[in-house]
């Protein structure tokens, strides 16, 4: 009778993506707007484990150089649904987050920034 072939077996499905920042904090991404955007809410997802905990600040600047900090959470648990921070209007070209501690670890891990134009 005909057998079926082997088969190796399927690999486990990649882990999300994710950006994260080797050790020592802090640690920083920075988004590029394109052009100078007013918003007053942004939105991170962290990597969550359900302990994890994070203490993070967003800066703004108009071009690289100086940097204004606009708003962050200290010691705030990583969920899946991520944790939102409302800030007073302001415009910027580009906005930085910037992870000072993580309780699990001395690394970074961001899965998503939003930004919500106003």
């Amino acid at each position: 009778t005909p057998r079926e072939p082997v088969r190796p077996p399927r690999p486990p499905p990649a882990p999300p993506p994710r950006w994260g920042g080797a050790a020592p904090h802090p640690q920083w991404a920075i988004i590029d707007l394109g052009e100078e955007t007013e918003f007053s809410r942004l939105h991170a997802y962290f990597f969550h484990d359900g302990q994890r905990r994070y203490s993070y600040r967003y800066l703004v600047s108009p071009d690289l150089h100086s940097w204004t900090e606009i708003g962050g959470k200290d010691d705030c648990l990583a969920v899946k649904d991520g944790d939102e921070v409302m800030v007073e209007p302001v415009k910027a070209r580009y906005v930085m987050i910037r992870i000072d501690k993580n309780t699990d670890n001395p690394a970074g891990h961001v899965a998503e920034v939003e930004i919500f134009a106003k």
